[in-house]
Order: structure tokens, then sequence, then C-alpha cells
């Protein structure tokens, strides 16, 4: 009886994960330590001090719990176009933090924020530091655990915009060659030969 109860205490220890999440769950943010995530709407938001950045900009980054609290955090800088399963830039702790830890996800040092144990928490404020170079608008994308089969994932926060892109869409590449643009040779072509034909009949 004792064995059992001992490998089930370390069952739950391993799938809870209190000391963050492991980095195979960089690209997903899924706890991987229960059931699916909640659907419905998440009691917590991720908040910035400014809503665009520039190159190596450092933006305050607030996660709160507007009611409740939360034990796990997990937060990423995600592009809104182009790769977006990739964080980028890093972060930084306030000196003598001691609720939250930094990981290397995707192999860039420092590249996201998680909780390092399960103390229940309201709120936590870091600081991310933007790409030397852009990477266009950008989300900060989150996960928040209340308890082990309680959570949700994909909480963003506001757009933070790049000033240097103009679009606040994402690109399409579905030109097969039927656009206008592709066409264009060809219209003017036509027209030449339009009028010369005109001019060889007066």
């Amino acid at each position: 009886m004792y064995t059992v109860l001992s490998l089930l205490s370390l069952v739950t220890m391993t799938h809870a994960f209190p000391a963050g999440p492991p980095l195979e769950r960089c690209q997903d943010m899924i706890p991987g330590h229960g059931p699916q995530p909640q659907t419905g709407a998440s009691p917590y938001t991720v908040t910035m001090n400014t809503t665009s950045y520039s190159a190596n900009d450092v933006i305050e980054v607030t996660v709160t719990a507007t009611s409740g609290n939360f034990r796990g955090v997990f937060v990423q800088a995600r592009p809104m176009c182009g790769n977006t399963n990739i964080a980028v830039g890093t972060f930084n702790l306030e000196q003598g933090e001691d609720k939250l830890q930094l990981l290397d996800c995707n192999g860039n040092t420092a590249s996201a924020v998680a909780h390092r144990n399960n103390a229940d928490v309201t709120n936590r404020t870091f600081y991310w530091r933007a790409p030397s170079q852009s990477v266009g608008h950008i989300y900060f994308r989150s996960t928040f655990v209340q308890t082990r089969p309680v959570f949700w994932v994909g909480v963003q926060s506001p757009r933070l915009q790049d000033p240097t892109v103009t679009s606040t869409t994402c690109p399409t590449n579905n030109n097969n060659g039927n656009s206008a643009t592709s066409r264009t040779p060809e219209v003017v072509t036509l027209i030449i030969m339009a009028i010369f034909l005109r001019m060889t009949r007066l």
C-alpha cells in the first residue's frame, strides 16, 4: 500500500510541474498535466506599459488575476505574422523575484517567463527587451494554471505594435499568376499593340 501511494505521489509531482514547465512545452505552451484547457473566458490578463516598441526597447509586462489567483504562468513574446511558434526577444525579472524564473525556449536565452513554484499569486511584473531587428507586431502569449486540472492556454495581450510596419494584417502569398500585378506586362503589351494598330489606320 505504501509503495502504491508513493508511486501515485511521484506521478502527481512529475506531471504537475510545480517548478515550472519543461522546455518541450515551449511551442504549444500546454501544461500537459491533465485534462484539456478551459474554453471559457480567462480570468487573467496580460498588459504592457506601452502600445508600441522599437528595437532594443524594454517593455514592462504585467500578468494579473482579475479574480482569484494563479499557481502557474508561462509567457512568451510571439510575432503576429511569420513564424508565430517561436519566442522572440528576451525577458528580465525584478530584483529579488522569488516566484518567477527565466527559460531558454527554442534555444533563445531568457525567451520565456514561468513560475518557479506553485505558490498562489494574483499578479506579477517583469520586463521584455525587444530584438535588435524588427520582428513586426507581437503579442505576449500566456498560459495560466489555476489548479492542476484548471488552466487556460493562449491568453494574449493586446497587440504591441512595431511602428516600422504599417499593416495591421499579415501578408498572404496567394499570387498564382492571376492577380492584376502578375498581368501588368500583358496589359501594357496589349495597350501598345492597340495604339500601334490605331496609328496604322490613320
